[in-house]
């Protein structure tokens, strides 16, 4: 009887660890087909996504040559109505160009003066000089500057006073006396490097001497440079130009030296891009 009982309690102990891993069995069965119809979910708003943003990368694709082919477009209606806008703008206006930091002259610059029918009497490449000179410009320390402008150090005054000279006595003859020999003086200034910064030191004594002499002065700078002399030339300068080597800005200066000063350009500091000439 003891040998029966013990046998049937065997019996129901095997039933029950049978029950219990069947079960333990079918949950997890149950759980990995779950799992995987869960990750084809996935997998399926995966796919379909990336073919959405394929097809957007088409679209995008599309819209980016077509943007492109607007901008030849203009670029090249520019190019071509850049004539009728300019032609004998500055007719009889005597003009001379300095570079102060050797960027060098933008493209069409000057051909585009004559166009306008100036006459470019000077241009001068300081930064070339001093090279030829082996007298490299030097900036005086932080610390050691007045406020005036003319704080300067190093061989710049006499810079100064010689770029006066020979704006002032173009070529071979002297001007008449108590003449003016110039119209305009344009200074196309800005630097790739902090250490070649002599605006405060250099560009604003010019400008300053150049003004109390009665000639207009342009400041000017091509695109991207990574400092940036226009928020000087704008206190001192009674024209800004930014970007002079694009066609709207060499159309903005060649426009403010008919007798709209001011500041011309893209950034939140210009006045507009253009001067108004229209209002005249």
């Amino acid at each position: 009887m003891m040998f029966d009982l013990r046998y049937h309690i065997a019996s129901l102990t095997a039933v029950f660890l049978a029950l219990g891993l069947g079960i333990l069995v079918g949950i997890t069965v149950v759980d990995d087909e779950a799992l995987v119809n869960e990750q084809k979910y996935l997998i399926d708003r995966l796919e379909e996504e990336f073919r959405s943003i394929r097809g957007q990368n088409a679209l995008l694709r599309q819209e980016i040559a077509r943007q492109q082919q607007d901008k030849a477009v203009l670029e090249q209606f520019a190019q071509t109505a850049l004539p009728y806008v300019i032609k004998d703008r500055l007719k009889g206006k005597r003009i001379a160009i300095v570079q102060t930091t050797g960027t060098p002259l933008p493209d069409g610059l000057a051909a585009n003066l004559e166009l306008a029918g100036a006459e470019i009497v000077s241009l001068i490449d300081l930064n070339t000089i001093f090279r030829q000179d082996d007298r490299p410009l030097k900036a005086i320390p932080e610390g050691e500057k007045d406020e005036a402008p003319m704080a300067i150090a190093g061989p710049v005054p006499e810079m100064v006073e010689m770029v006066w000279t020979w704006l002032s006595l173009p070529g071979e003859a002297a001007p008449e006396a108590g003449s003016i020999p110039l119209d305009a003086v344009i200074v196309l200034g800005g630097t790739a490097t902090r250490e070649d910064m002599l605006c405060e030191e250099l560009d604003l004594p010019l400008i300053s001497l150049l003004r109390e002499k009665g000639i207009i002065v342009a400041g000017v700078e091509v695109s991207g440079m990574p400092y940036s002399y226009l928020p000087h030339y704008r206190k001192w300068a009674d024209i800004t130009v930014e970007r002079v080597d694009t066609v709207y800005g060499q159309v903005a200066l060649i426009w403010a030296l008919m007798g709209f000063p001011g500041y011309y350009g893209t950034s939140g500091e210009a006045w507009g891009l253009l001067p108004p000439v229209d209002d005249a």
